[in-house]
């Protein structure tokens, strides 16, 4: 929906019954009734398992020659147009309507009018919930702790920032990752019209105890497939796009001669797309380095109720909980992350 200016929602109406069930499952779908009489549904109805699923699937199908202007989720269809080919936002965006009006009709798609909203310069796309529940005709008025967090997350996305972006086609895609000793970070980002970085996703995870003991080359190779994996749909057939990493030996790592199984799995793999690996010092590489030493990931920390396993630990770990005059076999208060990191970055400076 980048550089939209209008919207439309529209909201369909009994969209589970357009799908025929099939015949032999029609018998499974009997209810009794009070009378004796045994009904069957010959459409698919609503507390299917996969009933949501399937008309999900439906939608998405009969719609993918238009998911360029009208993206769908379940039973909601979202229209967003701009000005092109010397035609305002307003035509261009009646005529995406009338597209996805005749789609609807040759597959007797209908939509509920109260809920739809039609050329608005912007439109809700996600709810509160658990907020939401409490909206609900005849509903129980209880606030609980979920509401309130569910509030208090709300007021505070209003009040900040936008932290992520939705992608623009007209600028290219670049990826920052890195490596820890336990974790790997990477970013998908792109610059904004001031030529600011933004962020378009980021993906971290705890490596397993055998990628621990990779050596460092292969552990940032490791954070560069994990980002290739999780980016894919955003990346895969694209133009060429950068990739940042601290270990400058990842750039003439596809030329070496000498390459072990695992490494050669993951070049056969890397070679599905079309990028240049860049060298960015550790200084630099602040976003991709602090996913990669999220406390939480680190083994060695005591969180909540896991205790350190002496095996673990090392000296130098020792010596800093000497220091700080924690004992490893018992339980210490969980520090908030921010504060963690806080000191983490103290620490490596």
């Amino acid at each position: 929906m980048s550089g939209s200016v209008i919207y439309s929602a529209i909201d369909l109406t009994d969209g589970f019954y357009q799908i025929l069930m099939r015949e032999s499952d029609v018998p499974l779908t009997a209810v009794s009734t009070p009378s004796g009489m045994l009904w069957e549904w010959l459409v698919m109805p609503q507390g299917l398992k996969n009933a949501p699923a399937t008309f999900n699937r439906m939608v998405s199908h009969v719609l993918r020659p238009l998911r360029d202007f009208a993206p769908s989720y379940f039973d909601d269809i979202f229209v967003h147009s701009h000005a092109e080919e010397g035609l305002s936002a307003i035509d261009v965006h009646l005529r995406h309507l009338r597209q996805v009006f005749q789609v609807m009709r040759e597959n007797k798609l209908y939509a509920n009018l109260k809920k739809c909203v039609f050329c608005a310069p912007e439109i809700p796309v996600l709810g509160c919930y658990p907020l939401s529940s409490l909206l609900k005709k005849d509903a129980t008025w209880s606030w609980r702790p979920e509401h309130q967090v569910a509030f208090d997350s709300v007021k505070k996305s209003l009040a900040s920032a936008p932290i992520l972006i939705l992608t623009d086609d007209a600028k290219p895609f670049h990826v920052v990752c890195d490596a820890s000793d336990f974790a790997i970070g990477c970013a998908l980002m792109k610059f904004d019209n001031e030529g600011c970085e933004r962020v378009v996703s980021y993906q971290s995870r705890q490596m397993k105890p055998a990628e621990r003991n990779y050596p460092v080359h292969d552990k940032e190779l490791l954070a560069m497939r994990h980002a290739l994996i999780k980016f894919r749909v955003y990346l895969l057939g694209e133009q060429t796009f950068a990739v940042y990493t601290d270990h400058a030996s990842l750039r003439t790592a596809m030329k070496s001669p000498h390459l072990s199984q695992r490494m050669a799995r993951w070049l056969s793999f890397f070679a599905e797309y079309n990028f240049v690996v860049h060298y960015k010092p550790g200084k630099n590489n602040i976003l991709a380095d602090a996913l990669s030493r999220r406390p939480d990931y680190d083994p060695r920390e005591t969180r909540g109720r896991q205790v350190i396993d002496e095996d673990e630990v090392d000296e130098d770990h020792c010596a800093m909980c000497l220091t700080s005059g924690v004992n490893l076999m018992h339980v210490t208060p969980e520090i908030p992350l921010r504060e963690e990191n806080a000191v983490a970055y103290n620490d490596d400076a």
